[in-house]
């Protein structure tokens, strides 16, 4: 059985750390005012502690959205590959309390997704040392290491990536769950 790692945040759920900036700056920020793959540029350095203290009190997983099709489409993949959701509990200037972040995760994932078990839980910052056959993310960086196919799933830092520079790395882009039902479910 072939080993597949999801990515969680950006790639099955979306918006809940984004929703806590503008509520935390009290602001109507766009995804198009993001430069670059951090979402905390927009917050100014000198309220950034106050920032991830708002983050860690707030549960940004209670403000998340699914992204349409995910939950549908990795119940299926759970019965055809050995399935691992992966994520990274490291948020860079906030390394205080991460385990809160790994708990709010692991209960998000519990709730929408009942049939992932915990064993197939995968908490890192270097996803790159994790073997997979197939990876899925929305970070070009977490798609390097040994995989035989390598999924670029849309997102709203990497859209400047062109699909001939994805390709020199065996990176190919999807843009939705449909698209990946049809690639892993043939």
């Amino acid at each position: 059985m072939k080993k597949l790692i999801i990515d969680l945040d950006d790639v099955i759920c979306e918006g809940g750390f984004f929703t806590l900036i503008n509520k935390f700056l009290n602001s109507n920020f766009t995804l198009s005012d993001v430069k670059g793959y951090y979402m905390q540029s927009l917050i100014d350095d000198s309220k950034l502690d106050e920032f991830f203290e708002f983050l860690l009190e707030s549960n940004m997983y209670n403000y998340v959205e699914v992204i349409p099709n995910a939950i549908e489409v990795i119940e299926k993949l759970n019965d055809k590959y050995e399935l691992y959701i992966c994520s990274s509990f490291i948020i860079p200037s906030c390394e205080k309390n991460l385990g809160k972040l790994i708990k709010d995760k692991c209960d998000w994932i519990k709730e929408n997704m009942p049939f992932i078990k915990f064993s197939q839980m995968i908490f890192t910052s270097e996803k790159h040392l994790i073997d997979a056959d197939i990876r899925i993310d929305d970070s070009i960086k977490n798609l390097y290491g040994n995989s035989d196919m390598k999924l670029l799933f849309t997102s709203y830092h990497n859209t400047n990536f062109k699909d001939d520079e994805l390709a020199k790395e065996g990176i190919k882009r999807v843009d939705n769950w449909i698209e990946i039902e049809k690639l892993l479910l043939k």
